[in-house]
């Protein structure tokens, strides 16, 4: 489900000698996400994108709010863990690391890593050999 609320800042001020930055017109020096600490009353959060321009006029750095992002759905992915146990666990033969580590963007020698610590843990049931899993 997409984010319900996009807010984006069409023009920035200098604080200096109070110049308007045009965002589209001037690249940023840099930008990071801020995310907020608790969630509103009806369970949404919201992600702020924040950014630094240049002033094309004085030259000093302007801090600014690129956009914010306000939505109770924004997907933040699946632990790799559960989704390594979702994989193995639904291999029913012999299932080379290579082709696990390729599903789960991962390199066979982490995915062997992690495998030997689960089944070590007992949270799975199996073995390696040869670069295979055999549940």
């Amino acid at each position: 489900m997409p984010p319900k609320k996009t807010k984006s800042k069409s023009k920035i001020r200098c604080k200096k000698c109070n110049t308007v930055i045009n965002p589209a017109e001037v690249p940023p020096n840099k930008t990071w996400t801020m995310t907020s600490p608790m969630p509103s009353k009806d369970g949404s959060i919201t992600i702020t994108i924040m950014a630094t321009f240049t002033c094309p006029q004085c030259h000093s750095t302007v801090r600014a709010t690129l956009k914010k992002i306000k939505g109770s759905d924004i997907d933040i992915g699946k632990p790799k863990k559960a989704t390594l146990l979702e994989i193995v666990s639904s291999v029913k033969e012999k299932t080379p690391l290579t082709e696990i580590a390729q599903q789960l963007s991962m390199s066979p020698q982490s995915v062997q890593k992690a495998i030997e610590i689960l089944i070590k843990r007992g949270e799975l049931q199996g073995k390696i050999e040869n670069g295979e899993y055999i549940p």
